[in-house]
């Protein structure tokens, strides 16, 4: 019930920043955002080979916090990676890509789809169909976007061994990538 609960809060008010973005920066809550979509991966794939409950509600709270924290992080990565002189442009780019990448959800579904799910109990030689081999490559994808946070968190120390004086990172406005600034 305290789970249900909980999951309910973090749908109906989610946060407006994950709560590691302005304490620890950018390199962390991009670690921390992928270690979520990472766990909500394994979960499908532990859920699928031994089945049961707690590995579904396990990818389910990851699932919820990674889209929570990916949204917000990548808009204020967008901000301040590149400012608001295209901010709007940029966006609109980003989510043409996303859409584009979205029509390959059809042919997904074409691929991984079997017949076991049509009888109410599973008939000898059914075809379950290629889920495991789409969430073996959708796990793999996944943490293949840890490199993301090690690049920035390169960049980041670049930034500061190139640094003359007490400014900032090297960057426009004094800030580095490692930390978000009030």
């Amino acid at each position: 019930m305290a789970v249900i609960f909980g999951l309910g809060i973090i749908i109906a008010h989610p946060p407006s920043l994950p709560p590691s973005l302005p304490r620890y920066g950018f390199v962390t809550t991009a670690a921390v955002t992928v270690s979520m979509a990472v766990i909500y991966g394994l979960g499908i794939i532990i859920a699928q080979a031994q089945g049961g409950a707690l590995p579904l509600i396990l990818a389910f709270v990851a699932y919820a916090l990674f889209r929570t924290f990916l949204f917000t992080y990548f808009f204020a990565y967008l901000a301040d990676a590149l400012g608001f002189r295209f901010f709007g442009v940029l966006a609109g780019v980003s989510f043409l890509f996303a859409g584009c990448a979205g029509l390959l959800q059809s042919p997904l579904m074409e691929f991984g789809a079997g017949d076991c799910h049509l009888t109410p109990k599973p008939v000898p030689g059914c075809d379950s169909g290629n889920w495991s081999t789409i969430n073996y490559y959708q796990v793999a994808c996944l943490a293949s976007l840890y490199v993301i946070p090690l690049m920035d968190m390169w960049a980041a120390r670049k930034a500061d061994a190139v640094k003359v004086g007490g400014g900032g990172g090297g960057r426009e406005g004094g800030r580095g990538r490692g930390r978000i600034e009030g």
